[in-house]
């Protein structure tokens, strides 16, 4: 029963100057730069043996209890930081999806309306640009909005 336990926990090495973050798998032969990267790299396996060391003149030694702990901190925050990737991911492809809907959007002059003139501009802070028309006359109190031949994506 000891032997099914042994193989249940999984070994990983930490090369503070020889390992690699980007490229390492927690082997010997390439370990990781940092624990931190190595327990989130990990997720929620097995059991792990974090063997470290600082240079490769040093032989590999269990990590500490306060190393473990700084690199548990670690792992949390770079699970943040990819869970963070993720939602701004999404984002943005919605922002993308709601812009092209957007785009099939047209507004036209209301027809009961006497003619109106253009007043006026402006610029929204999403690049688009509004031609204001009006009434005139009458002011702004009967504004009529066109923006089928005047919506034009700025920057």
């Amino acid at each position: 029963m000891a032997s099914t336990e042994t193989e249940d926990i999984k070994t990983v090495y930490i090369d503070e100057t020889a390992g690699s973050d980007e490229t390492g798998d927690g082997t010997q032969a390439q370990p990781y730069k940092s624990p931190a990267h190595a327990i989130f790299a990990q997720g929620p396996s097995p059991p792990l043996v974090i063997m470290t060391r600082k240079s490769d003149t040093e032989e590999y030694a269990p990590i500490g209890v306060s190393p473990l702990k700084k690199a548990r901190k670690g792992a949390e925050g770079l699970e943040k930081q990819r869970r963070k990737a993720l939602e701004a991911e999404a984002k943005a492809k919605e922002q993308a999806e709601l812009l092209e809907k957007s785009k099939a959007i047209t507004l036209t002059e209301n027809p009961d309306l006497p003619k109106a003139v253009k007043v006026r501009s402006i610029v929204l802070r999403c690049g688009v640009e509004i031609d204001i028309l009006a009434v005139k006359d009458q002011g702004f109190k009967d504004t009529a909005w066109t923006a089928s031949s005047s919506v034009r994506l700025g920057p």
